[in-house]
């Protein structure tokens, strides 16, 4: 198959290179854990959390959901 022509020069963008060489910088002695829930809130998709972290989406967004489930609660008190 022949290859589609682009629009652009299949040259990354210069701001998007530099946002992923400082969220790198941000997780580098960072458990993997806590380097997704960074990277997420600072506005970073599944897909480009798990490219930099070497890691599939799926457990990207496994770790995000382990994250926003609130404390169980223990039992009701007593009156």
């Amino acid at each position: 198959m022949a290859k589609k022509p682009s629009d652009q020069n299949d040259k990354p963008d210069p701001l998007e290179l530099i946002s992923r060489l400082l969220a790198m910088h941000l997780v580098k002695d960072v458990d993997a854990d806590d380097a997704i829930a960074k990277l997420s809130g600072v506005g970073f998709d599944d897909k480009s959390v798990a490219e930099m972290l070497g890691v599939t989406d799926s457990v990207v967004r496994g770790v995000r959901f382990r994250r926003s489930k609130k404390p169980a609660r223990r039992g009701r008190k007593k009156k």
